[in-house]
C-alpha cells in the first residue's frame, strides 16, 4: 500500500493520461457489475476476473503493487466470513479483490473505510428494506467508489 512517506500510487495515476481511462472503465464496469446483481444476486466470473486483472495493472503503472496485498486481505477476509457464516457469496470474494486493491492504493485508512463501508451499506439496507438477504456487491462497489473520489477530491485517507 501506498506509503507516508512517497506520493500515495493513486495521486501519481490521478495526474496522467490513464486516469481518464481508468474512470471510464471503472464507470462502465461498476455499473454492469451493479445491474447484475441486484438482477440475478450473481457477480459473473467475466466481470470480476476482469476487474481483477485491470486492478492489479493499474497498481503495477502506478507503482503500487503492494496495494494487491489489499485485494488479498478483503478476499481473506470474506472467505473466513463465508466460512464461519455461510452468508458470502463467492462473486463478492472475488469482486473483494479487484476493490481491495483500489482502496489500498488510497492507503490503509482507505482500505478500512471501504471494507467497513460495503458491509455497512448491505446492513443498512438489509434494516431499511426488511429483507433477509440482499447482493452486496452494490454497497462494496459504492463504498470503495466513495473512498476513491474522497481520496481523490479532498485528499484525504
Amino acid at each position: 500500500m501506498a506509503g507516508t512517506d512517497q506520493q500515495p500510487a493513486l495521486e501519481l495515476l490521478q495526474s496522467s493520461p490513464m486516469w481518464g481511462a481508468c474512470v471510464v472503465f471503472f464507470g462502465v464496469w461498476a455499473s454492469l457489475l451493479v445491474g447484475w446483481d441486484v438482477c440475478f444476486s450473481r457477480l459473473p466470473n467475466v466481470l470480476t476476473y476482469t476487474g481483477f486483472a485491470v486492478a492489479i495493472v493499474v497498481a503495477v503503472a502506478a507503482g503500487d503493487p503492494l496495494a494487491i496485498l489489499g485485494g488479498v486481505a478483503w478476499s481473506a477476509l470474506y472467505i473466513a466470513s463465508g466460512y464461519i457464516s455461510g452468508g458470502v457469496g463467492g462473486g463478492d470474494v472475488k469482486l473483494a479483490a479487484s476493490l481491495g486493491i483500489l482502496a489500498a492504493m488510497c492507503g490503509w485508512r482507505g482500505w478500512l473505510v471501504a471494507v467497513g463501508g460495503a458491509s455497512l451499506s448491505t446492513v443498512i439496507l438489509l434494516l431499511i428494506t426488511r429483507r433477509h438477504a440482499m447482493p452486496h456487491g452494490p454497497g462494496m462497489i459504492g463504498a470503495t467508489a466513495l473512498v476513491v473520489l474522497w481520496h481523490h477530491y479532498a485528499g484525504v485517507m
